[in-house]
């Protein structure tokens, strides 16, 4: 607060939000500021500029919503983070009449909406003139394990700062001695030392316990010892109530309840006997004891000096008191704003929840309901979940209590708490009865689907079946057997679930119901979305289908979570065949759905499938952050160990083209294989760092034990291509041999690991190299298939790597010359331009490539990505999709580029990518 005042003073506008331990709106502490700068827009004094949001209007609705608390109502449209959005679009106006100071008060009691809010508005307006403060209690039972992931993450941003305010030194606090007029420096120090050892140097306890000494006598009465320094601020407060009459602690208590901050006004109307110029005293008293402060730039309202103050006096009042003065202030509360207002909703669902045994529970449970659902269409699922947990607590009927904590489990679903969701749906799913007993059972192999394994699932939904008869046209039978279905398939009763499931759609489609058939196909795609090269691609076509249906469904109904898992489906299918149009569409479907619903499990997957694409067209930047933001989402979500391994894929993938591997040779040069480690992803770490003898006897023996186990996996393709490079770099012909076989399944295909976590480019590429070290004909014919399959992907990688390859194949076999050279100037100009260093390793010794132009533009590697995309006609919103990056930061890097290219403008910047041929690798219809 000093801070803001002494910024306030000097012109510069504070906003301020903070967050409460009793009650709060989600997203909370960023509402009130946000409340601020639509004020502000109302006002005409700032402007929305068109954003994610849409357009400006579309903006101030989101923003009205956001701070008013009701419903979203935006259809297709994002809500929380495009509602943030549209508040950086608020801020850009702001910063740009000058510097903007937003200050955040106790975010340890902050909940996960807000957290991940204030990570979305930090990670979006490092450019602009702002500065934001905010204030937390670091001990670990103040602050949730996300405030600590989120603080950890924050302070390693560029411009962000962590301070640690310890406590005052014995030096310090006799400097506030002499500030309070106690004496000299000099004479007091033996007094300050006894302060500071009695408050721990808390500038709070230390203000407090001043307060006692002024009123007794001063730093003599110290020194004397005939005060004694209390132990805590407890036994301060207590000794100042004591000061005061029944009715004025009575008073002060029920303040205390009312919040850190009260007004006199919902004082009075708690009161009962209470008239207000008995109030008024009682206040005046507290206020001569140090108890309260006047708020003199707002009448009628009055604070606790700090949050300690006010818990002190909480923690005087008895069980009795304390509820009926949080059902005196409910009801109170309830009379004078209503019941419907969202802002205070949260608040009447506090007090009555606190008024435990005054009769008052149907209330509790009715407004802490109402929270949940506030939190639900406002997509705050962690909060939602809180809340419908508190009111299944506070309801009576056994039915109506489960059907809450079903809606509680699916909350903690949405927002990545699968093990919540799991404990929630298991309990239920074996104690409740009927349909709300199969519910259960259905979400818990749902979460079992999306977090943690599906082994128990099959129990708990047999059990849940056998033991809840339904006709076999019923609804909720059908989705069941859906479920129960996809958890036998993927527990390895293939015959039985598919069958299972095939018959859930048939019934689906004869009820002509479109959600139920919608919630069947979904579950069913989920089982087709890792193709299985292994036993051929037979079911491909199918999947495709599938899948498009799903999408359309989903589409039409908003239902984002399907839609997520057929965007994944078909990014899977479309890279397989190599449709590259239907790839990139997938990939901007799979990227809305985490956009529009926010909930972490569909933006981690959309990050990790980004990064493929940015690693397939040389994007190394871009592909980093995408790593990283994987990475940070992946902490806050309760996944398999599966999470992790997928980010070691992806960070192998990444740092083998850019060279980045030499770290593990001390890792890997033991010789001794650890327990559990995957071993095609050992042997492509031997191959990587030259340990050709480690990787041929690691493949020999994999080869030996026969492959049929790896080949059952996701992540069967990555093998075959590891091995493949293994097998080629040693010569092996007798692994070669088995290898060539398994990679004639992928001839006309692509291959790619798990769900497009790693993309290999063409099968022939693997063909033809094998072809060659087994001294088969058309190796060249395979390679000119690669060839024109990683160009129609607009794989600028697996086009320089297909290069390389051919390249090397040609020197092998004595070519002539200008064939091996045409080769080798291909790769090595993509090499050189993409700064593909494993390329260019490989190349080994080179002349420079002839005809390439030479820049001297100082041009960095994210620019000439942008410069590629202005190439392209990309305005500065496609090119921050394009990139993941923030439209701020795409026109700061297309201004630096005019600077830097001399272009007056955007066409002419075009011509010059043209000229240093950025544009050769793909044409806008995705054709080299």
């Amino acid at each position: 607060m000093e801070a803001a005042r002494a910024l306030h003073t000097r012109g510069v506008p504070v906003l301020v939000g903070a967050c409460s331990s009793d009650f709060g709106l989600p997203f909370d502490p960023l509402v009130a500021p946000v409340r601020a700068l639509l004020a502000a827009v109302d006002r005409q004094e700032l402007t929305l500029a068109d954003s994610e949001a849409g357009s400006a209007d579309d903006a101030r609705r989101l923003l009205a919503v956001l701070t008013a608390g009701g419903s979203a109502e935006t259809g297709t449209s994002p809500f929380a983070s495009v509602a943030f959005g549209a508040a950086v679009s608020a801020l850009n106006s702001a910063c740009r009449r000058g510097p903007v100071v937003i200050v955040l008060e106790d975010l340890h009691w902050a909940a996960e909406s807000g957290l991940r809010a204030l990570r979305y508005l930090v990670d979006r307006t490092t450019d602009l003139r702002l500065l934001l403060l905010a204030t937390l209690r670091t001990s670990s039972a103040d602050g949730p394990t996300l405030l600590s992931a989120l603080t950890s993450e924050l302070i390693r941003l560029p411009g962000v700062q962590r301070i640690d305010l310890d406590g005052f030194d014995t030096d310090e606090v006799a400097s506030y001695l002499v500030g309070r007029r106690a004496g000299e420096q000099a004479a007091i120090r033996d007094q300050a030392a006894l302060l500071r050892a009695a408050t721990g140097g808390n500038p709070f306890l230390l203000g407090e316990i001043w307060r006692e000494l002024e009123r007794s006598g001063g730093i003599e009465d110290l020194a004397s010892g005939r005060i004694r320094v209390p132990g805590s601020v407890r036994a301060v407060v207590a000794e100042r109530l004591s000061r005061l009459d029944a009715v004025d602690r009575s008073i002060v208590s029920r303040a205390a309840v009312i919040g850190e901050t009260f007004g006199v006004e919902l004082l009075l109307r708690a009161g009962g006997s209470d008239g207000s110029a008995r109030t008024y005293r009682a206040l005046s008293a507290a206020s001569s004891q140090g108890l309260i402060d006047a708020a003199p730039e707002t009448p009628g309202r009055f604070r606790f000096p700090h949050a300690l103050a006010r818990q002190a006096v909480l923690e005087a009042m008895d069980p009795y008191e304390l509820a009926t003065a949080h059902a005196a202030i409910g009801l109170a509360l309830e009379r004078g704003r209503g019941s419907s207002d969202p802002v205070v909703v949260p608040q009447l669902a506090h007090y009555f929840s606190r008024a435990v045994g005054l009769g008052l529970e149907s209330r509790a449970a009715r407004y802490l309901e109402k929270s949940a659902l506030i939190a639900e269409r406002r997509l705050a699922h962690s909060d939602a979940a809180d809340y419908f947990e508190r009111a299944a607590e506070f309801t009576v009927g056994d039915r109506d209590r489960d059907a809450l904590l079903i809606k509680a489990a699916r909350s903690h679903a949405t927002a990545g708490h699968f093990r919540q969701a799991r404990t929630l749906g298991e309990t239920l799913a074996v104690r409740a009865a009927g349909d709300v007993r199969l519910a259960a059972a259905i979400d818990y192999e749902e979460a079992s689907y999306y977090g943690l394994g599906t082994g128990r699932a099959v129990e708990v939904l047999g059990l849940a079946l056998r033991d809840t008869p339904m006709p076999e046209s019923d609804p909720l039978r059908i989705l069941a057997e859906a479920a129960y279905g996809r958890a036998l398939v993927r527990n390895g009763r293939s015959a039985e679930g598919q069958a299972l499931l095939d018959s859930a759609v048939r019934r689906a489609r004869m009820l002509a119901d479109e959600r139920l058939l919608l919630a069947v196909l979904t579950r069913f795609l989920t089982l087709s979305d890792k193709p299985t090269p292994g036993r051929g691609f037979e079911g491909l076509k199918r999947q495709r289908q599938v899948a498009d249906e799903v999408t359309l469904l989903a589409k039409r109904r908003g239902e984002f979570r399907s839609l997520n898992i057929a965007a994944q489906a078909r990014t899977c299918a479309a890279y397989l065949v190599g449709d590259a149009g239907e790839l990139n569409r997938a990939l901007d479907d799979l990227l809305l759905t985490g956009r529009v619903t926010h909930e972490p499990f569909l933006r981690w997957r959309g990050a990790a499938l980004t990064m493929t694409r940015q690693l397939m067209r040389c994007q190394f930047d871009a592909a980093r952050e995408s790593l990283l933001e994987t990475r940070r989402l992946a902490s806050t979500l309760e996944l398999t160990d599966d999470a992790d391994g997928a980010w070691s894929l992806q960070s192998f993938m990444l740092r083998r083209e850019t060279g980045e591997l030499e770290f593990a040779r001390s890792m890997v040069s033991s010789g001794a294989v650890p327990d559990k480690t995957w071993i095609p992803g050992l042997v492509a770490v031997y191959t990587e760092l030259g340990l050709a003898r480690r990787a041929q006897a690691l493949l020999r023996e994999s080869v030996a034990r026969g492959l049929s186990q790896l080949r059952d996996s996701a992540t069967w393709p990555a093998t075959l291509s590891f091995f493949t490079d293994a097998a080629v770099d040693a010569g092996d012909r007798t692994c070669a041999e088995v290898l060539a076989v398994e990679v004639e399944r992928f001839a006309g295909h692509n291959l790619m690991s798990a769900e497009f976590l790693a993309a290999f480019g063409s099968g022939h590429r693997d063909l033809a190299r094998l072809s060659a070290v087994l001294g088969r004909p058309h190796v060249e014919d395979h390679f000119a298939a690669a060839l024109e399959m990683d160009a129609r992907m607009g794989s600028v990688l697996h086009v320089a790597t297909t290069h390389l390859e051919w390249a090397t194949w040609l020197r092998r076999t004595d070519a002539p010359q200008d064939r091996v050279d045409e080769q080798v100037a291909r790769a090595g100009e993509l090499a050189d331009r993409h700064g593909l260093v494993r390329v260019s390793r490989r190349l080994g010794d080179r002349a420079p490539t002839q005809g390439s132009p030479r820049r001297d533009d100082g041009l960095t590697g994210r620019e000439l990505e942008v410069l590629q995309l202005i190439g392209r006609g990309l305005s500065n919103r496609e090119i921050a999709r394009e990139l993941v990056i923030s439209e701020h930061t795409a026109a700061n890097h297309v201004r630096s580029i005019l600077a830097k290219t001399q272009s007056a403008n955007r066409t002419v910047a075009a011509r010059y990518a043209s000229r240093q041929g950025l544009m050769e690798e793909r044409s806008d219809n995705g054709h080299q």
